[in-house]
């Protein structure tokens, strides 16, 4: 590890069995955000960290199995669906990927980021 590293301050911003979300206070004074779902890391800066907050309180409280667009902006799509095998697949696209949850996932995504 370098020097640089070190100097990088991190935390817990919020916590599941499976996933967690933390902040590193980076040595230049800039705070970056990390999602970590699975094996799928999201980073945020500053700004898209506060875009994200602002639109997941869009689509956290909507009832689980509702179907079709459940939140849409310029930058994030959430959606939900039944497939053929009767499960209900939660999508969400972000820049740069689109994740794919089944509904327990989703659940604990959905209790990872409402207190965020």
């Amino acid at each position: 590890m370098n020097s640089m590293d070190s100097d990088i301050k991190t935390s817990i911003v919020a916590q599941t069995d499976n996933f967690i979300a933390w902040k590193a206070e980076e040595p230049d004074d800039e705070a970056t955000f990390h999602i970590e779902i699975n094996n799928l890391t999201i980073h945020f800066f500053s700004e898209e960290w506060e875009e994200f907050k602002e639109f997941k309180n869009g689509f956290i409280s909507i009832p689980k199995r509702t179907t079709g667009t459940l939140a849409d902006s310029d930058t994030y799509f959430v959606s939900c669906e039944k497939i053929d095998s009767g499960d209900y697949l939660y999508t969400m696209e972000i820049p740069g990927a689109t994740l794919f949850l089944f509904e327990e996932d989703w659940i604990e995504f959905c209790e990872l980021i409402r207190d965020l």
